[in-house]
């Protein structure tokens, strides 16, 4: 359950504010889009500048790259976790943005079933749901990161730990991170900086290594909100495009929502990725699931992340062409 109201708590010199629910439900109607009105309110609360990053994920609603996939309200809190814990690991070895994002993610699941857009809702039109999930998501959050400051047990089994810190010592080895590789080529065309690294550092084998959306795609979508992302911020427009999702008329044109214009260049990269590689997660473009020992065994010992490369090396170039091209 998320916290109504919770007292002050400090995480690594971030100060979480009270009333998550109160100020998750203001940002949803002057924000609009699930992801960077989650972001915006994780911002608020611990009384950060929100503009960066909201503007980092403003692509990332609609389920990344408007495919409906992972839900912009699950997806914003693991780069927040990855803004605080950076690198840092547990007790278990495997970094803190993994183990406390996978643990976010199961009680993100207990909303509606589970984190996919499409298990949120059945289609856009249905925004209660949607309005439901921005405005608990930021409490689940700072509920995980209070646990570890209490220094709870990750619920994760020990073998996938241990399977998971394998994973993750041979991408140390290899020196290769699926949303690292493509933001460092996107460098000089979407301005990314150290901060933005640090905070996609859980966007790592289809998302803390659940086999979810490519990561190299997630990482593109993030590399359009950084080039062309607005910031929303109106109690009359979000209303109004809010009425118009429920009412089932268009609701993507740029004027609707500040939002709006990188998502849609967002859906041009989503769908391109799928007709190019035919699927978009993890467990489906290598057959083969990170969230088990198993899977994980067998990506090492066939060398998958060779394969890996490639996709990301793809995506990076499918963004530069693209940027080059709405100049």
């Amino acid at each position: 359950m998320c916290s109504d109201g919770m007292t002050t708590e400090k995480n690594r010199g971030a100060t979480f504010s009270k009333w998550p629910q109160l100020k998750a439900v203001r940002n949803a109607l002057r924000t609009g889009h699930c992801a960077p009105t989650v972001m915006r309110t994780l911002r608020e609360l611990q009384g950060a500048d929100s503009g960066p990053m909201v503007k980092l994920v403003s692509a990332m609603g609609g389920g990344i790259g408007m495919l409906r996939n992972e839900c912009g309200a699950a997806t914003s809190p693991i780069l927040f976790l990855g803004l605080l814990y950076g690198q840092e690991t547990g007790h278990d070895t495997v970094p803190k943005v993994i183990t406390l994002g996978q643990k976010y993610l199961n009680r993100f699941k207990d909303i509606r079933g589970g984190v996919r857009c499409r298990e949120v809702t059945p289609t856009f039109q249905h925004v209660c749901p949607c309005l439901q999930v921005m405005r608990r998501a930021p409490g689940i959050l700072i509920d995980v990161v209070r646990e570890d400051q209490k220094h709870r047990a990750p619920e994760s089994p020990a073998s996938t730990a241990r399977g998971h810190a394998e994973l993750l010592q041979l991408f140390h080895e290899q020196k290769f991170h699926c949303a690292h590789n493509v933001l460092l080529k996107l460098q000089d065309s979407a301005e990314v900086n150290d901060e933005h690294l640090r905070a996609t550092w859980g966007l790592i084998g289809g998302t803390v290594l659940q086999g979810m959306t490519c990561s190299a795609l997630t990482a593109g979508v993030l590399a359009i909100g950084l080039r062309y992302g607005g910031f929303e911020s109106s109690y009359m427009r979000t209303p109004r495009l809010l009425f118009r999702i429920a009412a089932g008329l268009e609701f993507m044109q740029d004027k609707y929502n500040a939002f709006n214009k990188s998502m849609n260049i967002a859906n041009s990269l989503g769908l391109w990725f799928k007709n190019t590689y035919k699927a978009t997660e993890c467990k489906d473009l290598l057959a083969l699931d990170l969230s088990t020992p198993e899977g994980v065994a067998r990506y090492i010992s066939e060398n998958t992340v060779e394969r890996c490369r490639g996709i990301c090396a793809g995506v990076a170039a499918q963004v530069k062409e693209m940027l080059k091209q709405l100049r």
